[in-house]
């Protein structure tokens, strides 16, 4: 898992190292989506770590391409999860139902949006960057 570090103005910038540990089947997607300025926490292939560690682990390790991103503040998140929807939407991956889904947790007062299914192969055809794009952030 990569941990986002906030800088100043509220980016949340990775490196190229931190790219390079992440799963290579949704690096492209993870490159998008923090173009795009989700806070990406997590992420995952569905494969590598499976292969890379000959099982699941006792479930630790999801079997399908997922990224997962801290939301604040948490009144935001119906919008931002909509605003994900519409920005697979612009680049051609069309949502289906259980793809995007929020989680929040008042304990800790932590929410979560979930993509779950989408992998970089999806992206495949696009020549654009994630900064590229013009529609709102």
């Amino acid at each position: 898992m990569i941990e986002p570090r906030m800088q100043p103005g509220g980016e949340w910038p990775l490196t190229e190292a931190d790219y390079e540990k992440i799963d290579p089947g949704v690096r492209r997607l993870v490159r998008f989506l923090v173009g795009w300025r989700f806070h990406t926490t997590d992420s995952g292939d569905g494969k590598t770590k499976l292969e890379t560690f000959g099982g699941d682990l006792d479930g630790e390790i999801l079997d399908v391409p997922h990224v997962f991103m801290s939301v604040r503040p948490i009144p935001s998140a119906l919008a931002e999860a909509d605003r994900l929807m519409a920005k697979l939407g612009a680049v051609g991956v069309k949502a289906s139902p259980g793809m995007i889904q929020l989680s929040y947790d008042p304990a800790d007062e932590s929410c979560v949006l979930m993509l779950t299914g989408v992998d970089d192969a999806m992206l495949s055809g696009l020549s654009t960057e994630p900064n590229d794009t013009k529609e709102g952030t």
